[in-house]
């Protein structure tokens, strides 16, 4: 009778555990960038030059609009697309954004 090797069976589960856990990875990269350009894409345009569409930040940090929570929720949206360059910031107003990649539904 065939008997199987418990270590065979290990290698292949951490290899396929391993392709699963990249698959994930990179479909959450993919799901957060696209939720992010899509919040960012609802701000209002503030002008547009040069083929360029700016987004206002400025109401996403406003105390006086939001809470502490959903103010943290907008920052780390934005360090995300600054970290992921999703977009490009003004060069001579920081709280303008232009959004390099499109939201897809």
């Amino acid at each position: 009778m065939p008997t199987t090797d418990p270590y065979h069976i290990t290698t292949v589960a951490r290899a396929a555990n391993a392709t699963l856990l990249g698959e994930m990875t990179r479909l959450a990269y993919i799901n957060a960038d696209r939720f992010v350009a899509a919040d960012l894409c609802a701000l209002p345009v503030d002008h547009r030059s040069n083929g360029y569409t700016w987004r206002d930040t400025r109401p996403c940090l406003d105390e006086r609009e939001h809470s502490p929570e959903v103010i943290d929720i907008w920052r780390d949206a934005l360090r995300y697309a600054d970290y992921r360059q999703l977009v490009e910031r003004h060069p001579l107003h920081p709280h303008l954004v232009h959004v390099r990649i499109r939201a897809q539904s």
